[in-house]
């Protein structure tokens, strides 16, 4: 009868996917060390996405015969990477843009509009890095936008960026709290996120 493997994926943010694949055969103790072992090293302290090419090499160093079964292990890695990877968007406060209306020079509509788009919002703040970005107006990309300003910060550590958060709001902002505010709140989630405090 096959062997059953319960594979469990822990990501440093502390996310937890477990899943049990059917193998073609049975395998010994030292056939599952060895291989916890390679995918281990292989993807420790790597983004999840870099997950399908850390580990496309292990599969070279078994028999023929073993392939098989560590080609099933790599693809339900890779599947399980990928879903934990999946973009998610936190949106809070859009109501407070109103209280600041008159601040725009246009509508509230194109705005709303743009901030109901996912990718828009994966567009502003995925180049975020460690040190805090703004841009004002025209800056913006998306055209809906050009009447506000944004003011975004990564956080994670410099070698893992796990996220990025930010500020969006009229062109006429407090932009030296507003960047304070962002930065503190970065560090906070980041140092959270990292050491558990």
């Amino acid at each position: 009868t096959p062997a059953r493997l319960m594979i469990v994926l822990i990501t440093d943010a502390g996310g937890i996917e477990q899943r049990v694949v059917e193998l073609t055969q049975d395998v010994s103790e030292n056939f599952l060390h060895t291989l916890r072992t390679q995918f281990n090293s292989a993807m420790m302290g790597h983004r999840l996405p870099e997950v399908a090419d850390r580990i496309s090499g292990i599969l070279e160093s078994y028999s023929l015969r073993e392939r098989k079964d560590v080609a099933i292990v790599m693809s339900s890695v890779i599947e399980m990477a990928m879903d934990r990877h999946e973009e998610k968007i936190v949106l809070a406060g859009t109501a407070n843009l109103a209280r600041f209306q008159e601040d725009f020079s246009t509508t509230m509509h194109p705005v709303l509009e743009a901030l109901e788009e996912q990718v828009v919002l994966l567009k502003l703040l995925g180049d975020a890095s460690q040190s805090v970005k703004v841009r004002i107006g025209n800056e913006q990309s998306d055209k809906n936008l050009r009447t506000t300003s944004l003011i975004a910060v990564g956080y994670g550590s410099e070698d893992v960026p796990l996220g990025a958060l930010g500020v969006i709001g009229p062109t006429r902002m407090d932009y030296a709290g507003s960047m304070a505010a962002v930065s503190a709140v970065a560090r906070y989630v980041g140092r959270f996120i990292n050491e558990g405090v």
